[in-house]
């Protein structure tokens, strides 16, 4: 009975060691087809960060990291070499350096219309709560008395944004292998862009078919691991702004990339 045991529990382990060992040479191996190493996705507040988290856990099959700029050096390596992918906020001074030191890194960067991000960013503090947006220098209780418009101002008078903004365009600018992803192309109609999943299988060079790219789609939109998810909409702003609200925002920096980035054809909006 123990030799019996004994046995069992031997072919046991030599099976799991056996079946890691093909696991790191797939990993490994499906590396070496690619042109690139490493992921970095660089995405804006509120402009589909959790969306596309999980369109990409449905497209390679692997759970993402972050956003978070709590790794070390080391940690971050070995990331990229096993093209795991890894998302941050530019303004995250412990993680943007990569973007730079790491030029085979395929980058993957989100930008919505930043008129849109500021109404998200206001619902989403409302639910979240002042502690995720700490430049406002508020305390929940306070933020919760003011009016929608004075919310706006609020944001508006941080810089949070405009840096967040200013990195990605700087990405944009010096950085090979990168994919801007607009939210407005992501999501459209309250469902993802097949469209924009097929590109980006093609960016990081994944073969899919159309029918393997709709199901994707049907299945990330609306995951429950989109938990910030709001509404999924564009245009919003429209709702919101008022001439007064239209006038902060074009004195502010963030109203130069509604023209660089397509949001609008002329200054006079």
């Amino acid at each position: 009975m123990k030799k019996t045991l004994f046995l069992t529990s031997m072919i046991c382990f030599f099976l799991h060691v056996n079946i890691f060992a093909l696991d790191q040479i797939s990993t490994n191996d499906n590396n070496k087809t690619k042109s690139y190493q490493g992921i970095l996705a660089v995405t804006i507040s509120k402009s589909g960060t959790c969306l596309l988290k999980v369109i990409l856990e449905n497209l390679l099959g692997v759970n993402n990291i972050g956003p978070s700029a709590n790794y070390s050096k080391e940690q971050l390596e070995k990331l990229i070499s096993y093209n795991k992918p890894y998302f941050f906020h530019p303004i995250e001074e412990n993680s943007y350096w990569c973007v730079f030191n790491y030029p085979k890194a395929k980058k993957i960067l989100t930008i919505r219309d930043p008129r849109d991000v500021i109404i998200s960013l206001v619902d989403f503090i409302d639910k979240e709560g002042t502690k995720l947006w700490p430049q406002l220098r508020l305390e929940y209780a306070d933020w919760m008395k003011y009016n929608r418009k004075e919310k706006i101002k609020a944001i508006l008078n941080t810089n949070h944004l405009v840096i967040s903004f200013e990195r990605i365009d700087e990405i944009i600018r010096k950085c090979d292998n990168t994919y801007v992803c607009k939210f407005e192309t992501l999501v459209s109609n309250q469902s993802c862009n097949i469209e924009a999943i097929l590109d980006l299988a093609a960016f990081l060079e994944i073969p899919i078919t159309f029918n393997e790219a709709s199901l994707i789609a049907q299945n990330s939109y609306g995951s429950n691991k989109s938990v910030t998810f709001y509404k999924g909409v564009s245009g919003r702003w429209k709702e919101e702004f008022d001439e007064e609200l239209k006038l902060l925002f074009k004195r502010n920096q963030l109203s130069n990339y509604l023209f660089r980035w397509g949001y609008e054809k002329s200054y006079e909006w």
